[in-house]
């Protein structure tokens, strides 16, 4: 199924399709939604999806009244064959956004900061090297909340020649 891109519909088009515009718009195979404008008795829902059948737009009566050849792949209850143009509107395919890479977040609490700046000056820190240097009683939170924004910060446990556990967090960087 073919797919129209939305600029160049809305850039050619405006936003409202017209018995004028229908021939450019609903080729055979395009993907289209139900959107009735016309007051016909309708056996599904505006939004459903169909698709533009092989006569695409097509002279239907002696009037010149153009019709769209649909094909209701879903709806069994609905029968195939002529709408009136007003009532479709192309599926759009949405231009991709370009977003920058991510990576971690800055911290917007003060001793979130302070952690953060230390680590990256010293590389390591300790618990006991926060609350001399930083005067930080909750270290271990600080780096839960560093590692919540998207910082890579890997916990050493290491033993103090007097037996004494105690962990060592380096700021560790993407290869």
């Amino acid at each position: 199924m073919s797919k129209i891109n939305a600029a160049a519909v809305v850039a050619t088009f405006g936003a409202a399709i017209t018995s004028e515009t229908a021939h450019a718009v609903f080729t055979p195979g395009t993907e289209v939604i139900f959107q009735p404008v016309t007051k016909r008795g309708f056996n599904v829902q505006a939004g459903a999806k169909a698709t533009v059948g092989p006569k695409g737009v097509y002279v239907g009566d002696y009037r010149g009244t153009e019709f769209v050849d649909i094909i209701w792949s879903n709806f069994p209850s609905q029968s195939n064959g002529g709408y009136y143009p007003q009532d479709f509107q192309p599926v759009v395919e949405a231009e991709p956004v370009a977003q920058a890479p991510k990576g971690p977040a800055e911290p917007t609490a003060p001793m979130t900061k302070a952690v953060l700046e230390l680590l990256r000056r010293k590389g390591a820190i300790t618990q006991m090297e926060a609350q001399g240097v930083l005067r930080c009683r909750a270290l271990p939170r600080r780096i839960a909340d560093l590692k919540a924004l998207g910082h890579n910060i890997v916990r050493e446990l290491k033993v103090d020649p007097t037996g004494q556990r105690y962990a060592r967090y380096h700021l560790a960087f993407a290869a």
